[in-house]
């Protein structure tokens, strides 16, 4: 049988979100954690993104947010972790960077055994 799971809320900090699972959990709702892009979370400040999302049944979805006595978030809040057209350009921009670093440590350490 097909679950539709929907979140709940977005959070900052894991802690928060763990406490809100352990609420609902309590109350008897099944509900779970996902991460967004933890890149966020090295964010600071104001311009700090929620990466951190709960997500629950459906059909709990009503009594959970009066549960925890939220204001549930909106499909556009979350938009950017379901359709993010610029993930995987940032994820290739990663690699090639990464893939620089590492190509260039190998090709001074093969300088270096030529040169000694």
């Amino acid at each position: 049988m097909y679950e539709d799971w929907i979140i709940l809320a977005k959070f900052t900090k894991l802690p928060e979100a763990n406490e809100c699972a352990d609420i609902l959990k309590e109350e008897g709702i099944d509900c779970h954690i996902i991460f967004g892009e933890p890149e966020k979370a090295f964010t600071l400040g104001e311009d700090r993104h929620p990466w951190i999302y709960l997500e629950v049944l459906e059909a709990d979805f009503d009594e959970a947010a009066d549960i925890l006595d939220l204001e549930p978030i909106h499909y556009n809040d979350i938009n950017d972790f379901y359709e993010n057209p610029g993930r995987e350009t940032r994820r290739r921009d990663n690699l090639l960077l990464w893939g620089g670093i590492f190509g260039g440590i190998a090709l001074l350490r093969i300088l270096a055994d030529v040169l000694n």
